[in-house]
Parts: structure tokens; sequence; C-alpha cells
């Protein structure tokens, strides 16, 4: 098996899991509804991010991991940014205010390339169980989403059983709560 044919076999795997939700009906219309409710409770609204200053976007830069690879457009990485000089923030916090107050995010923001990693180096590397997508995505858009996070902090809630990505939270709550249910029904 060449390369073309593991790249082909991995895709058509990826394309069974991951979906374009901009062509999903549902995902739209879920979507509209929510952004409807946001808008009328004006948490969405343009007032919510004048707060949004160069620090705030500092702050979410400086947050960035270093080391990881460039997106999809294979120009900027974090350290890019991070070590740029300071009127980019200043240019960042111009373009993310046109984006909010015209409510067009840049179709590239949403673009990403999903690189295969192995998961066990002694299991079969020909087996695709064997392996998981990391997303690739524009540095810029990772600073966006930081930004929309961190002004929206106060209205984004988790289940609280959610205990992967959730700040504060780890393995050993989960593991106390899976062996908590377990020694209760035994």
């Amino acid at each position: 098996m060449d390369e073309t044919d593991v790249a082909n076999r991995y895709a058509d795997k990826l394309s069974a899991v991951y979906c374009d939700s901009s062509a999903d009906v549902d995902a739209v219309s879920e979507y509209s509804d929510l952004y409807a409710a946001c808008t009328a409770e004006n948490i969405l609204s343009e007032s919510s991010f004048q707060g949004v200053s160069v620090e705030m976007i500092d702050s979410c830069i400086r947050g960035l991991n270093h080391g990881k690879a460039c997106g999809p457009d294979n120009l900027l990485s974090a350290e890019h940014i991070q070590y740029a000089h300071p009127s980019v923030v200043v240019h960042l916090k111009l373009l993310f205010h046109l984006i909010i107050s015209h409510g067009y995010v840049p179709d590239k923001f949403g673009s990403g390339l999903i690189v295969p990693l192995v998961k066990d180096r002694a299991a079969d590397p020909n087996d695709m169980d064997n392996y998981h997508g990391i997303p690739l995505v524009p540095i810029l858009s990772k600073v966006f989403e930081s930004l929309i996070l961190s002004v929206c902090r106060d209205v984004l809630h988790t289940d609280p059983l959610q205990f992967g990505f959730t700040s504060g939270v780890g393995c050993s709550e989960a593991i106390f709560a899976l062996k908590s249910t377990i020694n209760h029904f035994i």
C-alpha cells in the first residue's frame, strides 16, 4: 500500500466522522435559533464587545501554546504573533472589531487541516483506529476564538459532568466519579 492509498483511506475514515456543519440544514437551524436567543438577551451584541481592548487581545496571544505547527495557510505560528511588533495587536483589534461589527468571519478562519498522529507506536500502523486526527487551524482564528471565549466567559457554561477540556478539571476527577459510581452499584 502506497502513501496515496493510506491518505485516501484516512480521508474516508475522517469524512465519516466529521461533517461540514454549514451544509447540515439542522445544524444551521440550531445555530440560527441559538444566535437569535443570544441576540435577544443582548449577549452577542456589538456593545458586548466594546470593552475589547488591545490588552485583552495581547493576553489571548500570550496564552497561545509554543511549538505548535502552522495552520493550513502555513504562514503563521504562535511564535510569529507573540514576537511580532506590538502594532500587530492594534491591527488585530481593528480586524476583530470589523468582524464583530459586520457579523462576517473570513472563510479561512473556519478552514483546517487534519493531520493523523499514531496513538500507539507498538500497535499496527496500518490500522486506521490507531490514529487520531489533530486539526491545524489558522493562528488568527485561535486568537479570535480565545477573545470570544474571554468576552463570553460569564454566559458559557459546561455540564458539571464534563471532565475533558475544562479548566481545573482533569483525569483524577473523572476516575473518582467512575470509582464512586462503581462502588455505589457494588
